[in-house]
């Protein structure tokens, strides 16, 4: 999940920054859009992860609980791809360099 959301603002920063310039909108609007568009595509990520796993394993009776205790871990590390590969992103200019700092953090966790 982090290295979907890695590069997204790193490979939209010369429009981002043309745009800034020329007073289309002001940062604070466009970072808020980024990350609600960012927040539906994490929601939509364990939930289509999850119905694919339970019908590959092929477990018997799901229950709602069940079935709630099993997407949980995968909404949390989700949680964890999307505020880490933003923050990164936010912090370099070029989506290589972002993806290179994105690969050195995972592997210090």
């Amino acid at each position: 999940m982090s290295f979907s959301q890695v590069v997204l603002i790193p490979l939209i920063y010369p429009v981002y920054k043309r745009e800034v310039m020329n007073n289309m909108y002001r940062p604070v609007p466009f970072f808020f859009a980024k990350l609600i568009t960012s927040c539906l595509s994490f929601l939509a990520y364990p939930f289509t992860v999850s119905l694919t796993a339970i019908w590959f394993i092929g477990m018997p009776e799901v229950t709602f609980v069940e079935y709630w205790w099993f997407v949980l871990p995968l909404f949390l590390t989700a949680a964890i791809g999307l505020v880490t590969g933003l923050s990164i992103g936010a912090f370099f200019a070029h989506a290589d360099l972002a993806l290179n700092i994105n690969t050195y953090v995972l592997m210090m966790f």
